[in-house]
Formats: structure tokens, C-alpha cells, sequence
């Protein structure tokens, strides 16, 4: 899954299991902090949904849940915070 942060601002991220009326399950979950404009790839197994959870500053700014891979998952700004897209990715890129 592609994860990124089209913000001007440095952000963590958490991944893992869950998503919708699923809690993060915290065992199976990766953390790492995206600098401004930065995308990484992180490789995950089953089960689906996952969660992807943004924070700035320690606060949770968006969270977004993948259903099915390969998925590409973007902060952004808007005029009002924050929001997370999820989108499908193509695996040959």
C-alpha cells in the first residue's frame, strides 16, 4: 500500500487492522512519521479492512480505511483540516 502526505507539514502514521466499526488492532500495526510532500510504500498482509490513521503533533488530523489491495492512501489539506483518500493502485508501479 502506498501511503503519503501531500500536506507542508511532517506527520505519523499508523497501519493496521481494522477499519469502519473495527478497532486498530494495535499488535499488528506499523507507525512512522512522513515528512511534507513524502510517500512510502508499506507492505502488509491479511486480514482487511486496514486502518491508516494520520496525527500531527500527537492528535489524530484523518484516518481512512482500506478494503482491498493494492491501495494508495494520501493526506491532504482542505479548507477545514485535513481529509485522507483512498484510492486503487496499480502493483506494477
Amino acid at each position: 500500500m502506498q501511503v503519503s502526505n501531500s500536506t507542508g507539514q511532517n506527520t505519523q502514521y499508523r497501519v493496521g487492522a481494522g477499519g469502519g466499526s473495527v478497532p486498530l488492532v494495535a499488535r499488528s500495526s506499523r507507525t512512522g512519521s512522513l515528512g511534507a510532500g513524502e510517500k512510502i510504500t508499506v507492505k502488509l498482509g491479511s486480514p482487511y479492512p486496514w486502518l491508516v490513521e494520520f496525527s500531527i503533533n500527537g492528535a489524530v488530523v484523518a484516518s481512512g480505511t482500506v478494503k482491498k489491495p493494492p491501495a494508495k492512501v494520501a493526506l491532504a489539506e482542505c479548507p477545514v483540516g485535513y481529509t485522507v483518500s483512498v484510492s486503487p493502485a496499480d502493483e506494477t508501479k
